[in-house]
This record gives structure tokens, C-alpha cells and sequence, in this order.
């Protein structure tokens, strides 16, 4: 989902004329005028990826999510929205979901909201998938 967002963000980015080299940590740098346009610009590209994993749930192409965070530290409120949206789609399908690969900070989060009892928190990619195959998942109520 990640790797979405970070290409429907440089999508946005060329839209608007703006920069979209990557810099040294892994992320873009365009000029922009206020931090609320930075916010702005980082919610559409959310969007634009997430109904890019929505439609592929609808249309059956795919059926279980792994939310891979390696290379973040950080999420919000509209992230934490959305998990709990893709959860309920992907649970209304008969699929399986697993995050893996979280900070600190993100796996904090997941257990003071208790979303944590939802989902297989695992620690690599490899996990999560052994996780959604063995089918002993959170989310099976």
C-alpha cells in the first residue's frame, strides 16, 4: 500500500509541476508554499492508492493485504481510518490481513487504540505471509 502511495504521490507531484527527484532518505522535496499543502497533497496520493487496493478487492484480483511499513515511522489518524476500512473490506471478502515490519511508534499505536487484537502483527514480509496462509488470523471472528 505504501509503495502505492509513494507512486500515486509522485503521480500528483508531476501533475502540479512539481519536483519529484528522491532524495537521500527516500522521499520527495517539492516546493511547496505551507505545511497544509504538503498534508493536502500527501492525503490525495492515500486516496488515489487506496482506491487503487479497494478496487482490486472488489474486482476479486486480490483477496488478503499485507501492510508492509518498513521505512516508516509514523502514521496518523487518516491512516489508522483507513486500516480499519480496508480491514472491514477485506474481512467482507473472506481475506485475511497482517501488518509486519512496524516502529516502535506504530506498533505503540496499533496497542493503545487496541487495534492490535484485529490484526497478526508480524516482524518481516515473510512472516505475514506464513501468518495469512496458516490461517490463525485476529480477524477470523
Amino acid at each position: 500500500m505504501f509503495r502505492e502511495t509513494f507512486h500515486a504521490l509522485k503521480s500528483i507531484l508531476k501533475e502540479q509541476h512539481l519536483a519529484t527527484s528522491v532524495g537521500d532518505e527516500g522521499g520527495f522535496a517539492p516546493n511547496l508554499t505551507a505545511a497544509g499543502e504538503a498534508v493536502a497533497t500527501l492525503v490525495q496520493a492515500i486516496e488515489k492508492a487506496a482506491g487503487k487496493v479497494f478496487e482490486s478487492l472488489k474486482n476479486d484480483h486480490a483477496k488478503h493485504v499485507i501492510i508492509d511499513l518498513f521505512g516508516t515511522d509514523y502514521y496518523g489518524s487518516t491512516a489508522l481510518g483507513f486500516f480499519v476500512k480496508l480491514w472491514k473490506r477485506v474481512r467482507d471478502h473472506g481475506g485475511r490481513m497482517a501488518f509486519c515490519n512496524m516502529s516502535a511508534h506504530e506498533l505503540e499505536v496499533l496497542k493503545v487504540t487496541k487495534l492490535d487484537t484485529l490484526w497478526p502483527l508480524c516482524e518481516n514480509f515473510e512472516a505475514a505471509i506464513v501468518a495469512i496462509r496458516s490461517g490463525a488470523m485476529k480477524n477470523d471472528d
